[in-house]
């Protein structure tokens, strides 16, 4: 007896593609009015979402337990200076700034697991442009952070 279960579809690269799914976190967005409402969450609340996925995420989640010291709660403020547009470099905690350098890492394994992650997170929470200019925001940070491994330029400011 043979069994199929999924068929598989080649990919066109000439084709857009999708928007991607947070794979392991399984974040699922409401549809609708409720979709529409993402694109205006505060710093609080996607540092609230943020941290969710990044617990339910084996790899991510040891790391930043590490880091942290244990302290999900001290994880949860970093990203919520991390991601407040009007912070700047005199606002990061030693812990926000570890937290900056890992999600704007093109370099070493957790540095390739966050960053696509995160990007990916918030491209499903938000509309493209706001989620384009999060992630200019978090390059400035790099930069001013001084990040081992972030992107070289000068921030905007």
């Amino acid at each position: 007896m043979t069994m199929v279960f999924a068929e598989i579809a080649p990919v066109d690269p000439g084709r857009p593609r999708a928007r991607q799914v947070v794979t392991e976190g399984r974040l699922a967005l409401p549809s609708g009015k409720a979709a529409s409402e993402a694109g205006r969450l505060d710093p609080a609340t996607m540092a609230g979402i943020a941290t969710s996925a990044f617990r339910a995420h084996g790899h991510i989640c040891n790391v930043m337990t590490h880091i942290s010291g244990g302290r999900w709660d001290h994880v949860e403020d970093a990203l919520r200076l991390i991601l407040d547009p009007r912070a700047g470099r005199a606002d990061l905690t030693p812990l926000a700034e570890n937290v900056v350098e890992l999600l704007s890492a093109d370099a070493g394994v957790t540095g390739r697991i966050v960053k696509p992650y995160f990007e990916t997170l918030m491209a499903r929470l938000l509309p493209a442009a706001a989620a384009a200019t999060l992630c200019a925001h978090l390059a400035c940070l790099s930069v001013e952070a001084g990040a081992r491994t972030g992107p070289v330029g000068r921030c905007g400011r």
